[in-house]
């Protein structure tokens, strides 16, 4: 059995791509996308939305960032290939080892489970947790999109959300609902910006 890809086309006229690297990192390192992202990662690593709203968010490497914040603290990274890393400090000790998470939201269906997220963490032969600093969680985009998938609305939302190409559409599906309809008008600042769509990938 082979991986099988969502259909990936050239967005047309008022329509654009999220899952695009550029436009993925755009979208979530603006604060207009702050609270709905902040809900999105709650719901996966379970690190409290108040430390999230006020994380520092970057592009690039998480080792970058350094602890300087007194007491618990969160670091976001967006990274190509729609994945974000967090960097949690959940006490804030200056000895603390943080716990790193890495979140895949997944285009290609790696893994065939029947679940929409899988969370991975070192074990041994028994199944027994080994290194808890680190946790990989994949999203499986089909999976959620699924009609009968209700588990967690807040994922189903931004997968949701992500995924629907049509602004016109968005507005529709998001309408009242402020996170949303704020990282919407991102959405729109991204594809109105040529600055922005002329390093989308060819």
């Amino acid at each position: 059995m082979f991986a099988t890809d969502l259909v990936i086309m050239k967005p047309k006229r008022g329509q654009i791509d999220l899952l695009e690297n550029v436009a993925f990192k755009e979208l979530f390192k603006s604060p207009l996308a702050r609270d709905a992202l902040a809900r999105f990662i709650n719901r996966l690593t379970h690190i409290e939305e108040s430390l999230l709203r006020k994380a520092d968010i970057k592009t690039g490497l998480i080792e970058d960032f350094e602890n300087k914040k007194d007491g618990p603290a969160a670091y976001i990274s967006l990274l190509d290939h729609n994945v974000i890393q967090i960097l949690y400090f959940k006490l804030g000790h200056v000895d603390e080892v943080p716990k790193l998470f890495e979140i895949y939201i997944d285009k290609v269906k790696y893994y065939y489970i029947d679940d929409y997220v899988m969370h991975m963490q070192s074990r041994n032969e028994e199944g027994i947790l080994e290194d808890d600093s680190y946790e990989a969680i994949h999203v499986e985009i089909e999976n959620v999109l699924k009609d009968e998938f209700d588990e967690d609305p807040a994922i189903k939302k931004m997968i949701t959300f992500l995924t629907t190409r049509d602004i016109e559409k968005m507005r529709t599906i998001y309408a009242g609902d402020e996170p949303y309809m704020k990282m919407m008008i991102r959405a729109q600042e991204i594809l109105d910006d040529p600055n922005i769509k002329k390093n989308w990938r060819r």
